[in-house]
């Protein structure tokens, strides 16, 4: 006789396993990038934690005085999951040869060792290994052989999450300022704003990727033509926008509404019609596209263009 199988619970325990395996890779892959920072406030260097725990230095990267990842020997990290603050860290990294001893000189090395609230460094030199020559008239004689070694004092550090880095790919045309650098705006001039985000990589960001919209920055220098004298004001306050990609509306893509000054992610870009007519005052007018929190990212390579009203 035939066993029967219930096919709908094997379907759901094989959907269970799945969702559990998938819960596990992402919590195994969290990633977190911090800058290291002295007592002065100083950012020192940058290290990269590719999991939000581990004992291997496969992902993790270095830039610390002259030290790399290619230089890390031992290496131990645990993140907190939700504030991904440092809870445990143990790290040695070495330059030079190492280890370095009479019996191997002549050599030298310099080491490094970081905890979650320290960094140590220490040296070492160690000359030639000890001979002992035999001459003609019988006489011997020895060389000796030595090491030094040294240490500075523990220095305190911070690690604290840095900021993600976006470059702004635009402004569209008109925008763009390839056929005219700058423009001049008639008392109903519309200024529609056009550009896409990208990560250090190269991937575009929409909505789902940015913790807060990017916003409209505008700047204004009373006279153009001293306006490398001229110092410029923001006039970001009066900014105002027209048409859909501005209305206090939920966009059917993002499903976030347009507020304020902030740009709208519709068709794979960020958009905002810029409206110019507030903006009565002879001059030149900078018009940028600038991180919506300056806490969580920064667009370090920014799209910008430019309006006169005369």
């Amino acid at each position: 006789m035939m066993k029967k199988y219930d096919f709908n619970k094997m379907y759901i325990r094989e959907v269970i396993f799945i969702l559990i395996c998938f819960t596990m890779v992402g919590t195994a892959f969290a990633m977190s990038e911090k800058n290291i920072v002295n007592s002065d406030g100083e950012v020192v260097g940058h290290i990269h934690f590719p999991t939000d725990s581990g004992q291997s230095a496969d992902g993790v990267s270095l830039s610390l005085y002259d030290y790399t990842e290619a230089n890390i020997l031992t290496v131990d990290w645990e993140l907190d999951p939700d504030t991904l603050n440092l809870m445990t860290f143990s790290l040695q990294a070495v330059t030079g040869t190492y280890p370095c001893s009479t019996a191997v000189g002549p050599c030298s090395y310099t080491k490094l060792k970081l905890t979650d609230s320290t960094v140590e460094r220490s040296n070492g030199q160690c000359g030639a290994p000890a001979t002992t020559t035999v001459h003609e008239d019988g006489t011997v004689s020895m060389s000796t052989s030595s090491c030094m070694m040294g240490m500075t004092a523990p220095e305190t550090l911070t690690y604290v999450e840095a900021l993600a880095s976006y470059t702004c790919v635009g402004f569209k045309t008109p925008a763009d300022g390839k056929h005219h650098k700058v423009m001049k705006m008639n008392k109903h001039g519309v200024l529609p704003l056009r550009a896409k985000l990208e990560d250090n990589e190269g991937h575009e960001l929409g909505s789902d990727e940015v913790s807060a919209s990017p916003v409209v920055q505008v700047m204004y220098t009373p006279s153009v033509s001293d306006v490398l004298q001229a110092e410029a004001v923001d006039v970001s306050a009066e900014v105002m926008g027209v048409g859909q990609a501005n209305k206090a509306k939920k966009d059917k893509q993002s499903m976030q509404p347009s507020v304020g000054n902030s740009f709208v992610f519709k068709g794979h870009k960020w958009a905002f019609n810029l409206n110019t007519t507030q903006y009565s005052a002879p001059g030149l007018y900078t018009v940028s596209l600038v991180s919506g929190n300056s806490d969580e990212y920064a667009v370090t390579t920014p799209c910008e263009t430019a309006f006169v009203v005369e």
